[in-house]
């Protein structure tokens, strides 16, 4: 019989369902009534049948809807809400930007700014003054060459001061000296001078604190503000170079992005991956690494996650004993303290140089150790041979190096990267060439290279368009 039985749901096909209202016709019409497919009855029939095998089939595709197999969509989100997973939705990706402008310029939260390559937009996440008193980069012109004056800067709280000689001034000397006393000092910050201005820079883009005495001014100063994606999505990523002001303020001259800061926005989470991960915590529990994990991963704007932990009484891989280390890219620092906290197991230790004091349910302020994983940003050169017998689809170059950094960037924490395996997003992507060669490096590297680039548990790969190139042979 069909309809849902003990063996569950059974769908008869159409033959089965007219042969059934002709047996129900006979009993309730006539044991001869005419049903042939050339007569009304017969074509009456045919018409039911179908719309029954269509009902049938709503009927079938709603109960699979109930099984975590074969459910999809927002099916599949009610089914992870049972079991305590949500889908992790997108998020967008996040830059810190360099506000270059003049002395003590205020820059409001949410300000508008647009990638010119790709025409992504980003909103500033915080009120930021472009200030001496905390920025990255500043430079300073003297406002006076007479003899025997001194030139005092402040950094932080060491002063570093030179005199110009009483006669035959060479502002050039003596900047360059104070500039060589900064630079031996070894304090974070760098200098380079000419004959008259000094340009101070922190090579980490660590703010400082910056005073003179009157014989300087501040021409341009560089603070530094956290920015977010207007739209959510792995093709949200920033590219380097100078970005357009679409919030213009009278003094704020430029703003670009710190590449190196970058972590690049997800994609809704594909039912595959989802279905899987409801699949991993059925009966997961808490106080395991794959709880730790799961829980991270479904803290909004995290990206990527790496759990280990350490269960024996001696220091394994930097991880002190009985403890559990964490390494979270993305998310609210808060937010990853009470996941961590609330499914590590009682008495685990943990390991990290971001620390963040979370208070629990009782009121307790409790401490919670975890780390920030390191973007390797990474250059690809793919050397290639036209096929003219094939058509290149439009914008192929585009398309091509698109799919060379969405596989990048989706590789996670500490998964190597491997040139072949480039293979795939390249030549499911375009056709039309033959690639012949591929070369990696880490961006900061000269040297180009064939083998793979290792990633430590707390790295993951990271890559933007404009680090992809092109060779045709």
């Amino acid at each position: 019989m069909p309809g849902f039985t003990g063996e569950g749901l059974v769908i008869p096909r159409q033959p089965e369902i007219i042969q059934d209202l002709i047996e129900e016709e006979k009993i309730n019409i006539h044991p001869l009534v005419n049903t042939n497919p050339d007569v009304f009855l017969g074509q009456f029939n045919n018409v039911i049948a179908n719309s029954l095998r269509i009902a049938y089939e709503y009927v079938e595709y709603a109960n699979n809807q109930r099984r975590l197999s074969s459910a999809e969509g927002q099916a599949l989100d009610e089914l992870g809400i049972l079991k305590g997973v949500s889908r992790l939705l997108a998020s967008p990706s996040y830059v810190d930007l360099l506000l270059e402008g003049i002395n003590d310029i205020y820059v409001p939260a949410f300000t508008l700014v647009e990638d010119k390559v790709t025409k992504q937009r980003y909103l500033t996440q915080s009120a930021k003054r472009i200030l001496n008193l905390g920025c990255v980069e500043a430079k300073l012109t003297i406002t006076t060459s007479a003899p025997s004056t001194a030139f005092t800067i402040t950094i932080g709280t060491t002063p570093f001061t030179r005199s110009t000689p009483g006669s035959g001034v060479n502002m050039t000397t003596t900047l360059g000296l104070l500039a060589g006393d900064i630079n031996a000092a070894a304090i974070g910050v760098t200098a380079s001078s000419d004959a008259s201005t000094i340009t101070l820079v922190s090579p980490t883009f660590t703010e400082f604190s910056v005073t003179t005495n009157t014989s300087f001014s501040f021409t341009t100063v560089k603070s530094k503000v956290r920015a977010a994606s207007l739209l959510k999505g792995p093709d949200t990523a920033a590219t380097p170079g100078d970005w357009r002001i679409l919030s213009p303020i009278p003094g704020w001259n430029k703003v670009s992005p710190i590449m190196s800061s970058l972590s690049t926005g997800r994609g809704v989470e594909e039912d595959s991956a989802y279905r899987l991960r409801i699949r991993y915590a059925e009966g997961g529990g808490k106080g395991t690494t794959r709880a730790v994990r799961q829980a991270l991963e479904n803290v909004d704007g995290v990206n990527h996650v790496s759990v280990e932990e350490n269960v024996t009484n001696a220091i394994v891989s930097g991880i002190p004993p009985y403890a559990i280390y964490c390494v979270v890219d993305g998310g609210a620092d808060q937010d990853i303290a009470k996941a961590v906290w609330e499914t590590k197991g009682c008495n685990t230790h943990m390991k990290g140089t971001t620390t963040v004091n979370y208070t629990d349910e009782k009121g307790i302020i409790r401490t919670v150790l975890f780390d920030r994983p390191v973007a390797v940003d990474i250059d690809v050169r793919i050397t290639y041979i036209d096929n003219p017998e094939e058509a290149y689809p439009d914008d192929w170059q585009n398309t091509l190096k698109s799919s060379v950094v969405a596989y990048i960037n989706s590789l996670g924490l500490g998964v190597d990267l491997i040139p072949s395996k480039l293979f795939v997003p390249i030549y499911t992507s375009i056709t039309g060439l033959t690639v012949t060669l591929i070369e990696l490096k880490e961006h900061t590297s000269p040297t180009w290279g064939t083998a793979a680039i290792t990633m430590l548990p707390s790295q993951f790969a990271s890559s933007v368009v404009g680090n992809i190139t092109l060779v045709e042979v």
